[in-house]
């Protein structure tokens, strides 16, 4: 393959997640701040989880026995979102005493938001950085690849919509997720977690030949809805967070 190749996979696999950084995060310092310092903090996580997980390979070549991996690796995972919830509302209310002693603004609902799509948005390019920039280099190599269950796509190609699949999908979970605790919403809360296993999960899928086709396109449409639902619940909170306007008397 060429330097062609290699652009074009990139940015199926990482450009919306950059696109998302530079018109959202990338206007504010602290989010860029906070985005970097995210994507630090989930890759130490998917490395120590890799690296427990390693003393148990290799596995046997059955789909089946991936299970307990991508189960593992998923809980983990999902076991720290309320833990940086909780990190983050410390921080605010710091910061918060800050802006009043200063005679500044206090965090609003949309610096709320812009928090959570950061902190999601870091996990998001995390995986990528994890599971799919590691491989792009040999995309540099004279030829392609195909996996022996997926002939009729390119491992890259396939590679780099899962990436944009989880990416869109970490970065808007974040959002749900952040919302539910603070309205202590429970459907809310456990949304993301289990969105985020029954797309890992589906991913073993693509052991049965063929089926590789299929998944792909699957994972990138519900991690699009799941982004849209995470729009509306911040268009929903803004809106309600705005002041209500006077009444005219002739209205």
């Amino acid at each position: 393959m060429t330097v062609a190749g290699f652009t074009g996979y990139f940015l199926l696999g990482m450009g919306p997640g950059l696109i998302i950084f530079g018109t959202m995060a990338f206007r504010k310092s602290f989010l860029t701040i906070l985005t970097f310092t995210s994507a630090f903090g989930w890759l130490i996580s998917l490395i120590s989880t890799a690296t427990l997980l390693r003393a148990f390979t290799p596995l046997p070549d059955r789909s089946m026995w991936y299970i307990f991996p991508v189960i593992l690796g998923v809980g983990t995972q999902e076991a720290l979102r309320p833990f940086v919830y909780k990190l983050w509302k410390m921080s605010s209310r710091q910061l918060d005493d800050i802006a009043l002693g200063m005679g500044a603004a206090r965090l609003n609902v949309n610096d709320e938001f812009g928090v959570a799509l950061a902190c999601g948005l870091g996990h998001g390019l995390a995986h990528s950085m994890m599971f799919f920039l590691g491989i792009l280099p040999i995309t540099l190599g004279p030829a392609t690849y195909y996996a022996d269950s997926c002939s009729s796509m390119p491992l890259f190609g396939y590679a780099a919509m899962s990436s944009t699949a989880f990416t869109l999908l970490h970065t808007s979970s974040m959002i749900i997720a952040f919302d539910g605790y603070a309205s202590q919403d429970k459907s809310r809360q456990y949304l993301p977690g289990a969105l985020h296993l029954a797309l890992s999960l589906l991913t073993l899928i693509n052991f049965v030949d063929g089926a590789c086709v299929a998944i792909g396109p699957v994972l990138l449409a519900t991690s699009l809805g799941t982004m849209v639902y995470a729009g509306k619940i911040a268009y929903d909170r803004c809106i309600d967070a705005l002041p209500d306007r006077p009444t005219g008397a002739g209205s």
